[in-house]
This record gives C-alpha cells, sequence and structure tokens, in this order.
C-alpha cells in the first residue's frame, strides 16, 4: 500500500530536469535504459520503469505523484517497522523522480532515479523542526557516516544542509542495502539546460570538477567507499 507520495513540482515549459527527464523517459526510452545500463556495466539487461501514482483529488492541479521513501517496495511489516525506526515517518520522505528495476540473475535490483538540471537543484536543507525526528535523521547520519569510514569529530561536515537530499539518498541506500533489498541510486545530470533561474552546467567536466565534487568535498565523500559501486551518475545533454 502506498502510504505517502508528493505531489511533484510544476513542470517548466521546455526546460528542468522534469521536463527533460518525461522526454527522456517518453521518447527516448530505449537510449535512456542504454546509458544508465551502460553506466552500470550490465548487458542484455532491460529496465521497467514503475508508472507515477494518480494523485487521489481528479482536480488536483497536478495530478501525477511521485513514489516517496521505500513505498515503492510495498514492503512487509516488518521492514516498514524498520524504516519508521530509521527514518521520521512524519513530513516529507524521500520523493523520487522515476523508479525502475531490473531482474539480474533471479534477482531484483531497484533503481532510484535523481535528475538534476542545475546547480541549485543539488542544494537543500533539512525541513525536519521537531527535535525528535532532528535526532532520529542526524542518528541515522552518524550510523551511514561510520559506515562510510567518516571519522566523526566536532568538525565532522553538518549533513542537514546545504547537501541535505544527497545526504539522505545514501541514507535510504543504506537502510535499504543493510536490509537485503539490492537497489542503486541513478543521479542524471542534463547538461545545457536553459533554466531562466539557475546555473545550468553545459557539460559533464563541468558538472563533475564544480557542482559534483564541492558536494563530495562537503560531505567527506571519498571517491570509493563501500556504496560507490550502487551510486551511478548518467550525463545527458539536452
Amino acid at each position: 500500500m502506498i502510504e505517502k507520495a508528493l505531489i511533484m513540482g510544476m513542470i517548466g515549459h521546455g526546460y528542468g530536469s522534469e521536463w527533460h527527464l518525461l522526454r527522456w523517459l517518453g521518447r527516448h526510452r530505449n537510449e535512456l535504459n542504454h546509458k544508465i545500463m551502460a553506466q552500470m556495466s550490465y548487458t542484455n539487461v532491460d529496465i521497467e520503469w514503475l508508472d507515477f501514482l494518480h494523485h487521489s483529488k481528479p482536480q488536483a492541479r497536478q495530478r501525477d505523484l511521485e513514489y516517496t521513501g521505500i513505498s515503492f517496495l510495498q514492503p512487509s511489516q516488518s521492514l516498514k517497522d524498520k524504516w519508521e525506526a530509521f527514518w521520521p515517518a512524519s513530513g516529507n520522505q524521500q520523493n523520487w523522480d522515476a523508479i525502475g528495476y531490473i531482474q539480474n540473475d533471479n534477482d531484483t535490483e531497484w533503481l532510484l532515479i535523481e535528475a538534476k538540471a542545475h546547480i541549485g537543484e543539488i542544494k537543500s536543507s533539512c525541513g525536519a523542526k521537531s527535535p525528535h525526528s532532528l535526532g532520529k535523521i542526524n542518528t541515522s547520519f552518524l550510523e551511514v557516516k561510520t559506515k562510510l569510514g567518516i571519522h566523526v569529530s566536532q568538525t565532522t561536515p553538518n549533513w542537514l544542509s546545504p547537501y541535505y537530499q544527497y545526504a539522505n539518498r545514501l541514507a535510504i541506500l543504506h537502510f535499504l542495502r543493510q536490509n537485503g533489498v539490492k537497489a542503486h541510486l541513478v543521479f542524471i545530470y542534463f547538461c545545457g539546460d536553459t533554466n531562466p533561474s539557475g546555473i545550468c552546467p553545459i557539460s559533464q567536466t563541468e558538472w563533475l570538477n564544480h557542482a559534483l565534487q564541492e558536494q563530495d568535498q562537503h560531505l567527506q565523500l571519498n571517491q570509493q567507499h563501500c556504496y560507490s559501486s550502487f551510486i551511478h551518475k548518467v550525463f545527458l545533454q539536452v
């Protein structure tokens, strides 16, 4: 049962990560699948994509809903209980731009998609207000940092800002992998977007050598860590 879903943001006309992702999923799906599978070093494997959810109120301005948290799994009660112990049930959970999966050696591997088209999209701050929620998030972040080999001290970077979204995606990847769910994070970075209100990298090099390098440095992420083989970057020209 899908318990929570966020309304998608309003789509820019001809620009923005949501516009471009829908275009690639709708008109260039085979090429998109090939690029993702090539990045994952898989061959002869097809991606199956989950349909988006319908808003329960037909009069809603935005009628499509994204999957959030672990709802795409239709999780067992046991996994739901573990998830609720790991991450706050109230407020906004991780919402996914798309969800795909592959069948590999009779195992299901989930592809959790995040799409970005300008630098501002990779920056965010935690919106949790209650001490209980913040405490749960920070406890889970501490668990993830320890798993990644990040030395925890007074100078440990703040994962609540300005790269909170990436940090909480790392957290959910950690949770899923620790609980036997074969999940991958797939970050799609569009190059050459024309968003009038954002700084839009025009190339893979510009994404890697500036915005993403700054992100990893802030979070103190090594290029190779225990989850790096499950995190994939795909760069697409608009």
